[in-house]
């Protein structure tokens, strides 16, 4: 196997006591010639040992030799991760491979965990001027959203809003 070895002193003495060719545990829950590494770690196919997988990575199978990049609307911030987490209300994530969730911006919103962009407030409603939002909320009577302010305003004069 490419990357396997054994000290000169350690095949000396199996060959001499006539012991079979054992695997030698090696650290991280590995051996040091191609056994599993745990989930969240892999071993490059040019190492004999097992890595934890980077920030924005995960890996969810043993005996890889690379780690995959969390998908879009997910996130992990943890090296050594067997899965990704989905961002939460409020956030989103449109890259692969990132630590972690940004929050919607000022009438922007997202409703549900896992999405890759925010959707803005329709005209009409808004965040009331706050970040990471849920849901939009009707602007009250006399005031509007024309979706460009940051809250509902009140309306130009010989203007009105009837909801």
């Amino acid at each position: 196997m490419l990357g396997c070895f054994l000290p000169a002193a350690l095949l000396l003495f199996l060959v001499l006591s006539r012991i079979p060719f054992l695997t030698i545990a090696g650290q991280n829950n590995q051996s040091s010639c191609g056994g599993s590494c745990a989930l969240g770690r892999y071993r490059a196919t040019t190492s004999t040992t097992c890595a934890a997988c980077p920030v924005g990575y995960f890996q969810n199978a043993t005996n890889a030799t690379q780690c995959r990049a969390c998908l879009r609307g997910r996130h992990q911030e943890h090296e050594g991760a067997a899965t990704c987490l989905p961002c939460g209300r409020g956030k989103w994530q449109n890259e692969t491979g990132m630590a972690m969730c940004k929050g919607c911006g000022i009438n922007w919103w997202s409703g549900e965990e896992g999405w890759a962009r925010c959707k803005s407030c329709p005209k009409g409603y808004s965040t009331t001027g706050l970040k990471m939002m849920t849901w939009c909320v009707p602007c009250s009577k006399g005031k509007f959203n024309n979706e460009m302010a940051s809250a509902c305003e009140a309306g130009p004069v010989g203007h009105f809003q009837n909801a």
